[in-house]
């Protein structure tokens, strides 16, 4: 389970790299080695966070697959998400590990 959690917690970082990537590769020179070098890892991340995305948005629970976007894409603290479950944080902690597990089994299976 940690290997999920720690991908899904380093996406927000992730998305700003992408961000930043996307800038520093508009004020380049095309044809430089730089700007070849900026463009793989910026390829690189986009790939990276489209794979978490995509795992995140392919459980089929629609309950899980919210609280892990509200969390990890959106970067939601607990009491927001509490509120918008209308739960308790530690049913949401509950809800969480289960999800966490799910997609780490769906991952990572064996």
């Amino acid at each position: 389970m940690f290997r999920v959690k720690q991908i899904l917690s380093d996406h927000i970082s992730l998305k700003n790299e992408i961000s930043f990537l996307e800038e520093r590769l508009a004020a380049l020179p095309e044809g430089t080695e730089e700007e070849a070098a900026v463009r793989r890892a910026l390829l690189r991340a986009r790939l990276q966070a489209a794979r978490t995305e995509r795992a995140v948005y392919a459980l089929p629970s629609p309950r899980r697959r919210r609280l892990l976007e509200a969390r990890y894409l959106q970067g939601m603290s607990w009491q927001e998400i509490a509120g918008l479950f209308s739960l308790s944080e530690s049913t949401l902690y509950a809800l969480h590990r289960e999800a966490l597990k799910e997609l780490e089994e769906r991952m990572f299976p064996g």
